[in-house]
């Protein structure tokens, strides 16, 4: 086939995929975002309990394919870890409000999670984010006493906290702050699907503590991956594969995902396929191109490109997506 039929033919299918997805999906409520704002802002407790018991057996996604689960989880903890520049002070009355909400609650798992995530946002905050060389004594020793407050609660409310999913995503953060070996993340992760295999941040907070940057190698990101891939090769073809080498080069590899990860051209190209026939969104279409172009996959690059448009959305070309972007340009005009 000719490189004109298969642009042709991959620019039908996207112009059919969100028709596709409509069918395939129920769509997360719209206003879920908004209401889980404003209920943790004004403290509303029930409210937070109520958006947990709509979404929690749910298997609804937004748009980009987030379940209304991990929605409402991520809203939440972007919530309670506060603006840029704060305060000590600011964490401690977040770590206060969320213990009264569990205390409250003690039968809530969404309850006792984001009390886990008050806890881990301040032991990150005493750390930092920069380089384990870059933090000074003390930092370390603040962080690592608060990682181990957030463990020992966590061991204390283990029945609430493994009654779904719910959790998962901020207990594998604890183990791996706590040095956990990879093959109790992996384990951690497993127990996680059981609860619920649509719940794909599970997928996501694996994998991160799988590279080397926290002690892991492109061998154990690549099992996990291929793990999540097979056990969601069903639903979702090889969507998972793509996303989690993408969530894999934003951590870490960045630019140099081919050459130091082991991930395969062939399969992310059939795996951003999958993704687009679900979650056709122009975040997505954006970071198939970049990895197009990082492939030096020409005829895919030219299948995309117009749908990138003028206006890219830079924050899915990786570090200095500019320059990133440019280049690429440069490069397609020169074949």
């Amino acid at each position: 086939m000719s490189a004109v039929c298969r642009r042709l033919l991959l620019a039908m299918a996207l112009a059919l995929t969100p028709l596709i997805a409509a069918a395939q999906a129920q769509a997360v409520d719209p206003t879920l975002t908004v209401r889980a704002r404003q209920a943790i802002r004004l403290g509303d407790i029930e409210e937070l309990e109520r958006l947990h018991a709509e979404v929690r057996a749910s298997k609804a996604r937004d748009a980009s394919g987030q379940l209304g689960l991990e929605v409402l989880r991520r809203t939440l903890d972007r919530q309670l870890d506060g603006p840029g520049g704060a305060i000590e002070a600011y964490f401690a009355e977040v770590e206060a409000f969320t213990l009264q909400w569990a205390q409250a609650r003690p039968r809530s798992s969404l309850a006792h999670a984001m009390h886990l995530a008050a806890l881990t946002n301040r032991a990150w905050y005493h750390r930092g984010t920069g380089y384990a060389n870059t933090v000074p004594p003390h930092a370390w020793r603040d962080f690592t006493a608060v990682i181990e407050r957030a463990a020992k609660y966590a061991a204390a409310h283990a029945e609430v906290l493994r009654s779904d999913s719910t959790a998962y995503p901020v207990l594998l953060n604890i183990a791996r702050a706590s040095g956990a070996p990879l093959d109790r993340l992996v384990s951690i992760g497993i127990e996680g699907l059981e609860r619920n295999p649509e719940d794909h941040t599970i997928y996501q907070r694996v994998m991160i503590g799988l590279l080397p940057k926290w002690g892991g190698d492109a061998r154990s990101v690549e099992r996990w991956i291929r793990e999540a891939e097979t056990r969601t090769r069903a639903a979702y073809g090889k969507a998972l594969y793509a996303l989690l080498y993408a969530e894999a080069a934003d951590q870490e590899f960045e630019h140099a995902l081919f050459e130091q990860s082991l991930a395969e051209w062939r399969d992310l190209r059939e795996g951003f396929r999958d993704v687009l026939a679900r979650w056709p969104t122009p975040e997505h279409v954006n970071r198939f191109a970049y990895f197009a172009c990082l492939a030096r996959d020409q005829d895919t690059w030219h299948e995309l490109v117009e749908r990138v448009g003028t206006e890219p959305l830079l924050r899915q070309w990786g570090s200095n997506p500019r320059q990133m972007y440019d280049s690429c340009k440069r490069w397609a005009s020169r074949q």
